[in-house]
């Protein structure tokens, strides 16, 4: 059962992501920040769909989303430390509950 939680907590995330790239991508066009957040996502959404590599698949793919979110905030100038400290806390939550259950 909490595999399964873990599992639709690490696809929210992911396609909350996807969404913002959208966005992004709409607002300002393509960039190697919109890439990467998709790419991102998409190694997240995997991640949630696949047997016994699913942590590290997680665990890469969230690194890749909360790297393309930095880089965007700091091509912006709008960097909140404290947004990138609670994506990045996401990203070791699930992966912790990945590999627990």
């Amino acid at each position: 059962m909490m595999e399964y939680v873990v599992k639709v907590f690490a696809l929210i995330f992911a396609v909350l992501h996807m969404v913002a790239a959208a966005v992004k991508l709409k607002r300002d066009g393509a960039d190697l920040n919109v890439a990467l957040m998709f790419a991102g996502t998409a190694i997240v959404a995997a991640s949630a769909a696949v047997g016994k590599l699913d942590w590290a698949a997680g665990l890469v793919g969230g690194a890749i989303v909360c790297l393309a979110a930095y880089l965007n905030g700091k091509k912006s100038g709008k960097v909140n430390p404290l947004h990138h400290v609670v994506r990045a806390a996401v990203v070791a939550l699930y992966t912790v509950g990945y590999i627990i259950w």
